[in-house]
């Protein structure tokens, strides 16, 4: 069909620097409007119709993105430990996340504060998940501390940690590790966590890495 001036109802007329829309496509053009205030000056009547939008996306949207007010599909743990037990809750709340709350035997500076979680800090869960913390009570007496994990650590470093909570290292014995275990404590007795009376000993295995081949054979 030619374009003249007969079919060209609903042409776009561009007077000035207007763009076509994204949403228009130009057909063709008919004739030629004055510019007013600028005599002689013509620009050609350009006939557009616009075109649907791509299939999956709505106005002001852009494809793949999340409405406003959309709910994530995931979230983050925070990191509870060392907290007091309201400051923790609050944090679970404003995350939507619930908490439960279970005590356990800790020192005194830890009393009422977070000594441990589940899940771990960083996991990913559902809106609406249950965290689990552990708020600490205290030593069970004011003679009685609280035995420290040392597993991981060299003996100096053991040592380091036993003497504030008025513990002393006890017997040390070596036993076959893995390299990356060499020099570091792979057992204690007793455990972590157990409360034992101020002064008591903490025995520690230390790995002394692989054995060599002579060793391994006999």
């Amino acid at each position: 069909m030619p374009l003249d001036a007969t079919n060209a109802i609903g042409a776009l007329a561009i007077l000035g620097p207007r763009p076509i829309d994204n949403r228009q496509k130009v057909l063709g053009t008919v004739g030629a409007a004055l510019v007013p205030g600028i005599a002689g000056l013509a620009v050609p009547l350009l006939i557009a119709q616009r075109t649907k939008g791509q299939p999956g996306t709505r106005s002001g949207t852009s494809p793949g993105t999340t409405s406003p007010g959309t709910s994530p599909s995931s979230v983050a743990v925070p990191n509870l430990v060392n907290s007091d037990q309201a400051a923790a809750i609050k944090s679970l709340n404003q995350l939507q996340l619930t908490a439960t709350v279970n005590t356990a035997i800790s020192t005194d500076a830890l009393k009422n504060k977070v000594v441990a979680q589940d899940p771990s800090t960083g996991t990913l869960v559902s809106p609406s998940a249950t965290v689990t913390i552990w708020v600490g009570t205290g030593v069970a007496q004011p003679s009685e501390s609280l035995v420290p994990n040392l597993t991981g650590k060299n003996i100096v470093d053991a040592e380091a940690t036993l003497s504030p909570l008025k513990l002393k290292l006890g017997d040390v014995k070596n036993v076959v590790s893995t390299d990356d275990q060499k020099d570091e404590v792979v057992n204690q007795d007793p455990a972590a966590g157990e409360v034992v009376a101020i002064g008591s000993p903490v025995s520690v295995v230390v790995g002394s890495g692989p054995a060599e081949a002579d060793a391994r054979l006999e």
